[in-house]
């Protein structure tokens, strides 16, 4: 899932030492939840009014709970069972959720930031298909979920040829960053430029309303 806007929760910069989590009071988390318009929907449909309830809503709060690489949007206790067997770096606090935040009925929310470990290694894998063309982009779901000697073991010469011309990677290497255990800068999407760029001249040129 892509990150939602978030201001509140922000690990420590480099050198920094690492604030105690923030508890937001608990009277606060009741409030923005019963202000959040996803939250609102539910409470007055007919079928998911039954489980929204005012009272178990001020029992226990949806709210944004924070950590380093996630925003787990869930009651207290649903998010932190959830983190159990996670990795989702320091744990920052709990937060109120803002008006426009996403609120499933029935699942926890994970939103995770763009520094996460999980989002680069989507955001890798999506890239190297992108370079290697319809053809060749089977290989990266290939290698994320073969084992290193499996992989190998499969790839073809054309295969090979076509990780080297496009990513300038050999098959081994190509294999870690398909599985995110290591992260590479890979070539720039070319860009199409123009023969002369005229936006500035044309701009000058463009008449007044009352003209």
């Amino acid at each position: 899932m892509n990150t939602i806007p978030n201001h509140r929760g922000q690990p420590p910069k480099a050198n920094e030492e690492p604030e105690p989590p923030t508890i937001t009071p608990w009277e606060t988390l009741v409030e923005a939840a019963l202000a959040n318009l996803d939250i609102q929907d539910s409470m007055t449909d007919p079928e998911l009014g039954r489980i929204w309830r005012q009272e178990s809503i001020r029992r226990s709060p949806t709210c944004r709970n924070e950590w380093e690489y996630v925003t787990v949007i869930a009651t207290v206790g649903e998010a932190q069972a959830a983190a159990k067997h996670k990795r989702f770096g320091a744990f920052l606090g709990i937060f109120p959720l803002a008006r426009d935040d996403p609120v499933h009925p029935y699942q926890i929310l994970y939103c995770y930031k763009s520094a996460s470990p999980y989002n680069r290694r989507v955001e890798q894998r999506r890239e190297l298909k992108r370079i290697l063309g319809k053809k060749h982009r089977p290989l990266v779901t290939r290698a994320s979920r073969s084992t290193k000697r499996d992989f190998l073991r499969t790839i073809t010469t054309d295969q090979i040829h076509a990780i080297r011309l496009r990513l300038t990677l050999d098959p081994s290497r190509f294999w870690r960053v398909a599985k995110g255990k290591e992260f590479v800068l890979l070539p720039k999407r070319p860009r199409q430029l123009t023969l002369f760029d005229n936006s500035d001249e044309e701009a000058e040129h463009v008449p007044d309303a009352g003209s």
